[in-house]
């Protein structure tokens, strides 16, 4: 997971959890039109991105820091199926309330 850091109304900061995934030279966060995040990169689109891996019995420990701009962009259904796809697993065990009901994948807005 990524964590995202965005700029609330007021300037201060706020961090959440988000799933990503990295496709052309660029990384996709997955958002809605109602998410705070999406609406406080809308208001002011400077963010930080934060992935840590830790494997503390590989002896692993991986960081990438990102900060700039961030963009708004309408949701692909090929590129949405595909960060579903890196969290949940083959499509064939996805919960389909989840699908239906959240990750709304057929939504033209992404909401």
């Amino acid at each position: 997971m990524a964590n995202l850091a965005t700029v609330t109304p007021d300037g201060a900061p706020r961090n959440a959890p988000m799933w990503f995934i990295w496709e052309d030279a660029a990384i996709w966060l997955l958002g809605s039109t109602g998410a705070s995040a999406v609406k406080h990169l809308e208001r002011d689109p400077r963010c930080a991105v934060e992935i840590v891996h830790f494997d503390n019995e590989a002896g692993i420990l991986l960081h990438l820091g990102l900060r700039g701009s961030a963009t708004i962009e309408p949701m692909a259904p090929n590129r949405f199926k595909r960060l579903l796809h890196k969290y949940l697993g083959p499509e064939a065990t996805w919960n389909r309330w989840f699908i239906d009901n959240v990750a709304d994948i057929g939504h033209r807005t992404g909401a």
